[in-house]
């Protein structure tokens, strides 16, 4: 007898030498991007529920005689046996848009579910089709196709990141093992946040750094440099704002580039086009390298932009960069500790403006426009090297006083001037 959560008791048959056979059977797994590419939009599906997880087997009438058994003086025969495998596969919804077809095919199911010993939980069960459903422990909408977490895991989530940002503060020592644990929950959520890696890079690389050093078995404490990135999660649980499932088509296109003196992005729609801006970097900022500056482009680009984007009503936007550093760890949402500040700039900007982005490589050499202007051609990007202006000066006997068209990284004379 095995005793339930609601406090009932089950009669549950030893199934271990089943388990053992079916280790070997590989099952198919679904995984959410698999239900992602599934559904379209306006699918219907009803709501079904076992009352139990355990399995029947049916007992044939001429067998039940053999497993009668008498109770407080009452006879009770099986009509089926109840057993559990660790392999059996759970019940998945199906979907369709034909209501009459889904209607019938609904109670197929539930007669074919009945006949093998299934019993139905009537109180979570819904016949009818609808457009919420429950799979692989997401809550999808399929009216306006958008996921999100249900509401009863995202309240254990916010539990587990109240504790720990409790923990960090008064200094709380835990395992490697329950810190990995931890970091894992929010982490398996990255369907319906999609840039969750950005906020757990600094808590994974502490965990990462305590296991190499001492092992998975010992205890750390983590720095109080994740208590940001927690806060950004319990925001994010709080809100619980459904994701967009359906890529919408891109309306305008962003050209972003980036060089040492500054940067330049160009907004296109249709092959034309119809917004420039393009700054020089501070001081700070040049001394940054190639691919963060790249992405501090493309940054300024949004920033440089909203205004058009929301006058435009702009719901989604295509991306073009000449870096596929750049290009890869926006795209996939990863960063290494040198970029990860740039790349959660990108991250705000956009839900800040509200919009979908699409970002792709684009070659140099089709990066003509906003290359030429990053690189501030009548600004004077471009260098002589000293020791050819140094021998081409002397023998003409030239006595230069200012160098016109220069910036503080490319003067060759104490003396200069900048357009800028």
């Amino acid at each position: 007898m095995i005793k339930k959560i609601n406090g009932k008791w089950i009669n549950i048959l030893d199934s271990k030498v089943q388990n053992k056979d079916f280790a070997d059977f590989h099952f198919k797994k679904h995984d959410s991007n698999e239900v992602k590419q599934t559904i379209r939009l306006g699918d219907r599906g009803p709501a079904l529920d076992l009352s139990s997880a355990f399995r029947q087997l049916i007992v044939q009438t001429e067998q039940q005689l053999y497993i009668a058994f008498e109770f407080q003086n009452n006879h009770y025969i099986y009509r089926t046996m109840p057993f559990r495998t660790e392999h059996s596969q759970i019940l998945h919804p199906f979907l369709s848009q034909n209501q009459e077809r889904l209607k019938n095919t609904t109670q197929e199911v539930l007669e074919t579910l009945k006949y093998f010993g299934f019993t139905i939980n009537t109180e979570k069960s819904e016949t009818e089709s609808k457009q919420t459903i429950i799979v692989l422990g997401w809550e999808w909408n399929l009216e306006n196709s958008t996921v999100q977490t249900k509401p009863k895991k995202r309240l254990l989530l916010l539990l587990d990141l109240y504790n720990m940002r409790k923990w960090i503060k008064i200094r709380t020592e835990k395992t490697v093992k329950q810190s990995a644990k931890l970091i894992g929950k929010p982490n398996s959520l990255r369907l319906q946040f999609q840039v969750a890696s950005l906020f757990l890079n600094i808590m994974d690389h502490q965990k990462a750094f305590a296991a190499k050093q001492r092992g998975w078995n010992t205890t750390m404490t983590m720095n109080k440099t994740a208590i940001p990135d927690i806060n950004w999660w319990a925001a994010q649980f709080r809100a619980n704002i459904p994701t967009q499932l359906i890529q919408i088509l891109s309306q305008i296109i962003m050209v972003a580039d980036a060089a040492p003196s500054g940067w330049d992005s160009t907004l296109e729609r249709e092959l034309e086009m119809i917004e420039m801006a393009h700054r020089t970097w501070n001081k700070s900022y040049a001394k940054l390298s190639n691919n963060n500056r790249e992405i501090k482009a493309i940054t300024q680009g949004l920033r440089s932009f909203a205004k058009t984007l929301k006058n435009s009503r702009v719901q989604s936007l295509a991306i073009r960069s000449d870096n596929s550093t750049a290009v890869f760890n926006i795209r996939k949402w990863r960063e290494t500790s040198t970029m990860i500040k740039e790349i959660k700039q990108v991250n705000q900007s956009i839900e800040k403006q509200g919009i979908q982005i699409q970002i792709t490589h684009l070659p140099g050499v089709k990066n003509e426009i906003a290359d030429a202007l990053s690189r501030l051609l009548r600004a004077g990007d471009y260098k002589l090297t000293k020791n050819i202006f140094q021998q081409t000066r002397f023998p003409m006997n030239l006595n230069q006083a200012i160098d016109l068209f220069s910036q503080h990284f490319n003067n060759l004379l104490p003396r200069f001037m900048s357009t800028i």
